[in-house]
């Protein structure tokens, strides 16, 4: 499983030295994205993959997708527009809204920021550093985190 985790720094070299540490720290099985953000995140920017909220989305659309659309399904039963049975036209709806749900509440999610990512910005003020750490692994996810927290970062999700 990968992790992706932030802290926040209040100078650049606390940061770079961060990233140095990790990088030094052990020969990693796969590697550590480490990427350093020196301006506040603004919401005009585009997203890495790693910094949206994807997973959320997809979620909450699949859900509300098989809502409506065994909601939908059921409605178009019972006034005649589709020649089913109310179980049959349940499942079609459930089917189709899962499918239309998943596929945009994926793609509005992957433009929504993590919400850690939003609850380390919020504490972002002029001058500091937000280091964003892909980690495959716990293992090496508490590793990492170790050495952010050595490094007195102020903040991490």
């Amino acid at each position: 499983m990968t992790y992706v985790r932030y802290a926040l720094f209040d100078s650049l070299q606390k940061a770079r030295e961060t990233v140095k540490d990790i990088e030094n720290a052990a020969k990693w099985e796969e590697p550590v994205v480490l990427v350093l953000h020196e301006e506040k995140l603004s919401d005009d920017r585009a997203l890495s993959l790693m910094e949206s909220d994807g997973r959320r989305g997809l979620v909450l659309g699949v859900l509300s997708g098989t809502l409506a659309g065994g909601l939908l399904g059921m409605l178009l039963v019972a006034v005649g527009l589709l020649p089913l049975s109310l179980l049959s036209g349940a499942l079609f709806g459930l089917f189709f809204g899962l499918l239309i749900g998943g596929l945009g509440g994926g793609l509005y999610g992957s433009g929504l920021a993590a919400r850690a990512l939003q609850q380390v910005e919020k504490l972002h003020q002029r001058g500091m550093v937000l280091l964003t750490i892909e980690v495959p692994g716990t293992l090496a996810m508490l590793k990492v985190m170790h050495i952010v927290r050595r490094h007195q970062a102020i903040a991490t999700r």
